[in-house]
């Protein structure tokens, strides 16, 4: 399968780039398994199954709220294993690898303006194993780490006196960080890490489990990032000629709080 072209970065026209191969050992900090969306699915209508009968009346959804739980996050799109950005000194270059799943954490927390609407922030950081594949069955693995801030809206639809759908929607700020991803050219020897950073759009479905003050939020949410900067030691914060656009999707499951 042909290697797509390589993408330049905007400061370093006139340099092309070169197809060193790094020998960098790798650390999995993957410790968790990803949160599949159907597993969590699963959880969250077993707990429903066993506390809806016991659960108090729902508590008034409006004021102040914060959450947090486990959340996982899988890219796909233009990010597939194959980019390399070279340095404007052309002594070196960053390798983008491809994330696979991976799994972390979310915080949020909002303002409920009344009971179908609030304001909405969600942070979801997962950490992942990402391959950079040079072409001819050779590839490197990086670690990286995967964040995404998500501020918006949830409009809300009660169908139960313990349930609640909801629909968020909002904008997005995304960062994607590499470890060790820019290697020096004429040794291979790793120099520094990456980070690419971006914005972009997200909307998501979900449902929370209302008991009392507390609550239970399973949510999926599907995140269109370009990515359209980059930093390193020798990318001081340069701009892409072309983006990286990722299709992102979230899945989050957290314990909730809102305030009386």
């Amino acid at each position: 399968m042909a290697a797509s072209p390589p993408l330049v970065v905007g400061a370093t026209r006139g340099f092309q780039p070169l197809t060193a191969i790094a020998d960098a050992r790798m650390i999995d900090r993957n410790l968790l398994p990803p949160l599949p969306p159907m597993r969590a699915a699963a959880v969250a209508l077993l707990l429903t199954a066993v506390l809806l009968a016991a659960a108090p009346a729902a508590h008034a959804r409006e004021g102040l709220y914060i959450g947090i739980g486990p959340a996982g996050h899988s890219v796909s799109d233009d990010i597939d294993g194959t980019q390399r950005f070279t340095a404007p000194d052309g002594l070196s270059e960053v390798r983008a690898g491809k994330p696979d799943s991976g799994s972390g954490f979310a915080v949020g927390g909002g303002y409920g303006i009344n009971p179908y609407l609030s304001l909405d922030l969600l942070i979801t950081r997962s950490s992942h194993d990402a391959e950079f594949d040079p072409g001819a069955g050779s590839t490197t693995t990086f670690d990286a780490d995967l964040t995404s801030v998500l501020a918006g809206v949830k409009v809300i639809a009660p169908v139960a006196e313990v349930l609640e759908l909801f629909l968020r929607a909002g904008i997005g700020g995304y960062e994607l960080e590499y470890s060790g991803a820019q290697i020096r050219l004429a040794d291979g020897a790793v120099l520094d890490d990456a980070r690419f950073s971006g914005s972009g759009a997200a909307l998501g479905v979900g449902l929370e489990l209302a008991l009392g003050a507390w609550g239970l939020e399973l949510a999926v949410t599907q995140h269109s990032a370009e990515f359209d900067s980059l930093q390193t030691t020798n990318f001081p914060d340069a701009t892409l000629q072309t983006p990286l656009e990722a299709d992102v999707l979230a899945t989050n499951l957290m314990v909730t709080f809102h305030f009386p």
